[in-house]
């Protein structure tokens, strides 16, 4: 289980909890952007595998909290405000490059 117990997206904490044993049956993980909170899964086959959903899921926070609109940005835009947020991210939490470091290698 990821030592995060909250990250900062932009200037909203977000909380990092475990999904129910019948929503961890259907997802790897989730963000619920009404509750700031991603959920992940409590059994992961690996450690890249949680790693690669916690990013995943950060992804779906900086969607919501930067505003992108898949339909009416164009790639470049989208991809610059994704990059914008990960940089945003990785600076407030900088314990979360070496987490995903040692995970994915």
């Amino acid at each position: 289980m990821t030592p995060f117990k909250t990250i900062k997206v932009g200037p909203f904490t977000v909380k990092i909890k475990l999904l129910s044993d019948e929503d961890g049956a259907k997802h790897l993980g989730t963000f619920r952007a009404d509750l700031m909170t991603i959920c992940l899964n409590p059994k992961f086959e690996n450690e890249q595998i949680e790693a690669e959903t916690l990013l995943h899921e950060i992804c779906h926070a900086i969607y919501y909290v930067f505003g992108i609109q898949a339909k009416k940005d164009d790639q470049e835009r989208l991809v610059s405000l994704m990059s914008t947020g990960m940089a945003t991210v990785f600076s407030a939490n900088p314990r979360l490059l070496t987490y995903f470091k040692e995970k994915l290698s």
